[in-house]
């Protein structure tokens, strides 16, 4: 429970991208988000920085304001690795989810054939183009996006 909150549960959930959390809180647990986030960053050693979305994704771009709530300040740049492929993110400028993974691994096993061509036109920093070229090298993968900074970590 959280402190004066005797109805309001601690937030159990939250998605880890490399080195930081990120946690989308109620407003009903918002005022005390930097106590969430500091038992969070307590509670995980291997995190550095624990961040909360502020509102919805408004960018053309597709991400969102982040607010720090623990650990470092104004450095959202950590390493992704999914199926021993390294991405580096920074996640207040591009969006990532990795939630996403097992869905990008169905179509790359499913869909994706030795000799074809995925063009992922909107790519982000290129999950899925990326993981598809090292799993399938023998597939032609083109890539864009209209985020430039998701573009620079694709390449």
């Amino acid at each position: 429970m959280l402190p004066g909150k005797s109805d309001q549960e601690i937030p159990s959930g939250f998605e880890i991208i490399g080195d930081i959390a990120h946690l989308n809180l109620s407003k009903s647990v918002y005022d005390q988000r930097y106590e969430v986030g500091q038992v969070v960053l307590d509670k995980n050693p291997n995190l550095r920085t624990v961040v909360c979305k502020i509102g919805a994704i408004q960018s053309e771009f597709r991400y969102y304001d982040l607010d720090c709530i623990a650990g470092e300040k104004d450095n959202y740049e950590t390493i992704q690795i999914e199926d021993k492929v390294r991405f580096k993110v920074d996640i207040s400028k591009m969006y990532w989810c990795s939630k996403l993974s097992t869905e990008r691994n169905r179509m790359i096993k499913e869909y994706l054939k030795d000799g074809e061509v995925l063009c992922d036109m909107m790519c982000g920093i290129g999950p899925l183009a990326v993981k598809a070229a090292v799993k399938r090298p023998k597939l032609k993968v083109v890539c864009n996006d209209l985020n430039p900074e998701g573009i620079v970590c694709c390449n």
